[in-house]
This record gives C-alpha cells, sequence and structure tokens, in this order.
C-alpha cells in the first residue's frame, strides 16, 4: 500500500512542476556520489512503474544472508539496504539490455524514488505525504511512524507463507523498514484511511487531489497476465467487460489488498495479521461482487421483458 501513497504524492510534486518523470537519478544524487552510467541515466518514470531494470532487491551475498536467516527467524529481510549499500550499489550497477523497458517490481527501485524525492524537495517523505496526500484527504492513521495511542492499536502480525520455518502462531515484530524503503514498504494505515484513499481512487471524493490519483491508473506497461500504471496492476475479466486496478503487499507478519472497478465505483479493503504471497480474498471478493450485479442487472432486465 505504500507504494500507492508515495506515486499519488510524486504525481502531485510533478503536477506542481517540482519533479518530473524525465528527471534522472543523476541530475538529482549529489555529483560527489559516484554512479554508474547506466544508474545514473536511470529516470523518475522508469522507477515509478518498476521499468528500469533494477532488481527487486540487491543480489549480493549480504542479501542471501539476509534472506535465509528471514526464512528462519522472520528477521527483517531488508534489514541490510541503507543509503550506503543503495550507493554502493549504484556505482556498480549495470543494466541488462536485453530487459530494457520491462516490468521487473522492484522495492530497491521504489527505495530509491522515494529517496529522490527528498533529496529534490529538501523535505522528508513523512511531511510531505502528511502536507499533500493525507491531510487534505482526512487521513489520520496513514503514517510513517506510529505514535502511542496508535501503536496500541497495531494487530499483532503472524507468519503465513513465510517464513517458512516459524509456526503460524508465533507473534512476528514489526519491521523496522529504514531510510531507504521506509516510506516505500513501512507506512502504517486503517481500514477506513484506505476506504477513504479508495473513495479519492474512484473520484467520489470531488477533491482536488483525484486527477492526479487517477493518472496513476492509466495503462503503462503489459506483463504475460496482466497491465500496470504507476503502483496499480490492472487485470480484465468477463471477456474485457470488467477492468479490476489493486494493489496488494505483504511485509513483516501483515498482507493489505485494495482493488477498485471503476466502471461500477466499487472498492475492497482487505487487512489481514498474516503474511500471505497469494492470498486471493480481496480480488475474489471484488469479482463476486461484480458477478452478483450483473446477475441482478440480468435479472432485472429479464422481469422487465416479461
Amino acid at each position: 500500500m505504500s507504494k500507492l501513497f508515495v506515486n499519488a504524492l510524486l504525481a502531485r510534486l510533478i503536477a506542481e512542476q517540482k519533479l518530473s518523470y524525465d528527471d534522472t537519478v543523476r541530475s538529482i544524487i549529489p555529483a560527489n556520489i559516484p554512479l554508474s552510467k547506466d544508474a545514473g541515466a536511470l529516470t523518475i518514470y522508469e522507477l515509478a512503474t518498476n521499468t528500469g531494470g533494477l532488481p527487486r532487491q540487491h543480489n549480493d551475498f549480504t542479501q542471501l544472508r539476509y534472506f535465509i536467516s528471514y526464512l528462519l527467524t522472520g528477521r527483517n529481510l531488508y534489514g541490510c539496504v541503507t543509503k550506503d549499500s543503495l550507493y554502493n550499489y549504484l556505482k556498480k550497477y549495470k543494466r541488462h539490455r536485453k530487459k530494457t523497458h520491462d516490468y521487473v517490481y522492484s522495492n530497491l527501485g521504489n527505495g530509491l524514488l522515494t529517496h529522490l524525492i527528498e533529496l529534490k524537495t529538501g523535505r522528508s517523505i513523512s511531511k510531505l505525504l502528511q502536507e499533500k496526500i493525507c491531510r487534505p484527504l482526512g487521513l489520520r492513521d496513514t503514517v510513517l511512524h506510529l505514535n502511542l495511542e496508535q501503536r496500541s492499536r497495531l494487530a499483532t502480525g503472524y507468519p503465513g507463507d513465510q517464513p517458512k520455518f516459524k509456526s503460524r502462531r508465533t507473534p512476528m515484530e514489526p519491521w523496522d523498514m529504514g531510510e531507504i524503503l521506509g516510506a516505500s514498504c513501512g507506512l502504517h494505515s486503517t481500514a477506513n484511511d484506505l476506504l477513504v484513499f479508495a473513495h479519492a481512487n474512484l473520484g467520489q471524493k470531488k477533491h482536488p487531489l483525484e486527477p492526479h490519483l487517477l493518472s496513476l491508473q492509466h495503462f503503462q506497461v503489459r506483463t504475460s497476465d496482466e497491465e500496470h500504471g504507476i503502483g496499480w496492476s490492472i487485470q480484465h475479466f468477463h471477456e474485457d467487460q470488467d477492468t479490476l486496478i489493486y494493489k496488494q503487499g505483504m511485509v513483516s507478519g501483515y498482507s493489505a489488498y485494495i482493488g477498485l472497478n471503476a466502471k461500477h465505483q466499487i472498492a475492497v479493503v482487505v487487512l489481514y495479521n498474516n503474511f500471505f504471497w497469494r492470498e486471493k480474498v480481496g480480488h475474489n471478493l471484488l469479482l463476486r461482487i461484480l458477478e452478483a450485479r450483473s446477475a441482478k442487472h440480468s435479472a432485472e432486465r429479464g422481469r422487465s421483458r416479461i
């Protein structure tokens, strides 16, 4: 879910001409920081659409060690991602030419994007999100850092599909995603706030933010089984009569889903305190609602012809 809010912020900053999709990593990262030619040429657009060729995370021994530790203990998989490790990676990064413009979801790229926003604006993502997204929409519980009262309401997370070697009844500690991945992976929210955000993404709140939110849902790139906007995934059903725009995210012992159907103005939000890669509760619920709606309309048309 965090990525949706970061992209909403990005869209607003671009509309305010404080950033451009054509801005490059080299044009924003300080000149004294060495970057490979390929890393420096990456654009804001490529990072936002996951088409820059960056992998999901660092492909090195340190990241492998953290992954093994995560499978065994549930320890933070991304605890090794810091600003220094990111800069060191970008110094050596070489783009795989055969995968140019291919969609590859990248936590590393998403973290880099939020870092660039902070550098370009000179402000923290946390303050920018509150000022430009959360307060305008009235979102009171969507924050990077929980206060004491919010922390008292934080649900305990548990393993699901992963980590493989921990009992599903074992509580998982919330992860501190750090300065690079915090904004793109570690935003906290509630079902109520996400439903308000969903309404805004359906154009129901009649708010100045809505044109920026709606622009993110437009098709940008296609993979073998679905399409992608900026932050959103897009799937077509029922012979392309119904389109689902959705986002699913997992971190530590938590999973979240938000799905939209703009044609019928329907939104579904599902939050659960387990980690499940392939959970389809939200997606299936949205499809069932659409199928029930279609069946009802068919029955009403049938009665009108009698």
